[in-house]
């Protein structure tokens, strides 16, 4: 699973960082027919990011995926409520300069996280999330009345 995991992820993140950096290079205000095309391109990378690091983050621990969950959407809400913030700093004028140095820094983020899922993500139940049966290697618990029943 974690290979899976990684080809997606890297599929999303570098993807998106390739549109990015073509938005970046060869868009202006009078390209919009390639606007729409590198947008679509765009939905069709980010798309790998859901069977990617989604994925991963909710199989690394079952036991505690809504507080993995619940972190992860947390770091996501505060990076959204300061991407408006850092974009106003970079994009002063809104000229076209301005814009690509934005998707520039959007696209270098993209390929760090990418390389970081790369090294060190994994979609491999954690140790420290495992039982000790599991932890162990003893195979499952078995409940000797439940069984005696049936």
């Amino acid at each position: 699973m974690t290979a899976s995991c990684k080809i997606l992820q890297s599929f999303g993140a570098f993807g998106t960082s390739a549109v990015l950096i073509c938005m970046a290079i060869f868009l202006d205000c009078t390209r919009q027919g390639l606007a729409l095309i590198l947008l679509v391109l765009f939905g069709i990378c980010f798309s790998g990011f859901m069977p990617g690091a989604f994925t991963a983050m909710i199989s690394i621990a079952p036991a505690y995926t809504g507080t993995i969950a619940s972190i992860g959407s947390g770091s996501t809400v505060l990076a959204k409520i300061l991407t408006p913030t850092i974009i106003g700093l970079v994009n002063v004028t809104g000229t076209r300069k301005e814009w690509a140095l934005v998707f520039f820094m959007a696209s270098v983020l993209n390929i760090i996280a990418g390389i970081v899922f790369l090294i060190f993500g994994s979609a491999e139940v954690q140790s420290w999330a495992k039982s000790d049966a599991q932890a162990n290697k003893v195979g499952p618990v078995k409940d000797e009345e439940t069984i005696k029943k049936w």
